[in-house]
């Protein structure tokens, strides 16, 4: 295989490609302008975003780091237990619950 050098990143098409069909926040936001999807693209807005959760504390600013880190949904990240979680590595898993429709 012959090395070269690539003159375009091809990631910005990749990007472009799955907006288009509608599997990124920023694509369902283009696709669906009246919904309330509203993607957050600068790190300010993610930095004041956790700054008034921690205001709030408590469960509030647990439940959006880790719908921010982990990228869980609210109902995911309020249905989370510890024993969902492995202290051995750094993951958890949700089992699903007898009337869990996604189960």
């Amino acid at each position: 295989m012959e090395r070269e050098i690539v003159e375009d990143n091809p990631v910005e098409g990749l990007r472009a490609s799955t907006r288009r069909r509608n599997r990124t926040q920023d694509g369902r936001a283009e696709i669906n302008a009246g919904s309330k999807i509203h993607p957050i693209e600068r790190p300010e807005d993610v930095a004041k975003l956790v700054a008034a959760a921690e205001a709030e504390g408590g469960a509030n600013y647990l439940v959006r780091l880790l719908c921010l880190d982990a990228g869980l949904r609210i109902g995911e990240s309020t249905a989370l237990a510890w024993a969902h979680i492995d202290w051995n590595r750094p993951r958890f898993q949700r089992e699903p619950q007898p009337l869990d429709p996604l189960g």
